[in-house]
């Protein structure tokens, strides 16, 4: 629990950069209780769950405690209880899970009607994204596996029938080189569309959830900064430099991330042969954008709806909200630098008392 005089803003938020993992830092929570707006779930000491909260006393800082010390700042509403027992009974949290349990409070009729109205909106658009993925990676899959002969109607502008006949031909040909029964490659591709449905494949008009979400960061980095050229009163505060440099090292990660998915998906053949053969490594690299973007939400809503007269008390209030990368992001989007930083602690070595550093004898007492 922080104390004393509160500390800067940019202080407090460049303290959230200590943080080693995502899960050190924490993953946004939904919460509906005012006081616990932005609350974050993190593992603390032997995996117990707790929560860092907001100051309550509307300065700089946070708190972190158990869901039981919470009757001492306020009193959760039915629906964060539901969320919370949801949440709390996941053995490793992650954003997709917490969207899970999300989605499921509302389901329950826990959520007021514009909640309800959004996570209708947000699935609605998940099955459009499914949709796609699946007939644009068929659609790559059919082209990368057809003689020239074959290919002169363009797969998307053939009949259903006659283009089901081709995707079969094309799935028994990629099960042919990796070794694996036809009738077993498309359950593979449907896992694949699953894992790879929030990040959609490139090329469409229409961009998928991961994507929307960064065009939604990029949004408020931009309104952000032309706000602050030219606003007055945003002259002195640190507050919209802390949240456009945060979103601006997000949006570069989630871009390298998405290149590199994007290649594979580029080349049915090796993304199933890669699924096959390293499934977690797969879902590990496909997971790693919504890390990075989770947190984000809600400082992208709260810009777009605020007044402008009221641009400064909120620029102020997403700053203390903004999502700081900790230091595993570094390992996600650019190893060697990485490497580098930790190539110092590698050459430490332990010292045993009375040892000399230096030679490593015994320091004898006379």
């Amino acid at each position: 629990m922080s104390s004393g005089r509160p500390p800067p803003i940019d202080r407090f938020w460049l303290t959230q950069q200590q943080s080693a993992t995502f899960l050190e830092r924490g993953i946004s929570l939904p919460f509906t209780t005012p006081m616990l707006v932005g609350a974050r779930l993190r593992l603390g000491e032997r995996n117990a769950m707790e929560l860092v909260v907001k100051n309550p006393s509307g300065g700089a800082g946070f708190y972190v405690l158990p869901w039981a010390g919470l009757p001492d700042i306020c009193s959760p509403t039915p629906h964060d209880r539901r969320l919370w027992e949801l949440v709390s009974a996941e053995p490793m949290p992650s954003p997709a899970s917490i969207g899970r349990a999300a989605g499921q409070v509302v389901q329950e009729g826990l959520a007021d009607l514009a909640a309800q109205a959004s996570w209708s909106a947000v699935e609605t658009g998940r099955y459009g994204d499914r949709v796609r993925a699946n007939f644009m990676l068929l659609m790559l899959t059919i082209r990368q596996n057809e003689t020239p002969a074959e290919a002169v109607m363009p797969p998307e502008q053939d009949h259903p029938e006659q283009l089901e006949r081709r995707a079969k031909r094309a799935l028994a040909r990629v099960g042919g080189v990796l070794g694996v029964p036809a009738d077993a490659m498309a359950g593979h591709l449907e896992e694949l569309v699953a894992l790879l449905q929030d990040i959609g494949i490139s090329g469409h008009h229409e961009p998928a959830l991961i994507r929307r979400k960064m065009m939604a960061v990029a949004a408020l980095s931009q309104g952000l900064s032309e706000w602050s050229q030219t606003s007055p009163e945003a002259c002195g505060s640190p507050a919209s430099g802390i949240i456009t440099g945060s979103a601006e090292r997000t949006l570069a990660g989630c871009s390298h991330i998405i290149t590199e998915l994007d290649e594979l998906m580029a080349d049915p053949t090796a993304l199933l042969r890669r699924w096959l053969h390293e499934p977690a490594a797969l879902r590990q690299l496909a997971s790693r954008p919504e890390w990075l973007l989770d947190g984000w939400e809600l400082p992208c809503a709260m810009w777009r709806d605020a007044p402008e007269a009221e641009r400064l008390a909120t620029c102020l209030q997403i700053a203390a909200l903004t999502p700081a990368l900790p230091r595993e992001a570094e390992r996600w989007t650019c190893p060697a630098a990485d490497a580098a930083r930790q190539a110092p602690l590698l050459l430490r070595r332990r010292v045993r008392a009375l040892e000399d550093w230096r030679t490593g004898e015994i320091i004898r007492r006379d």
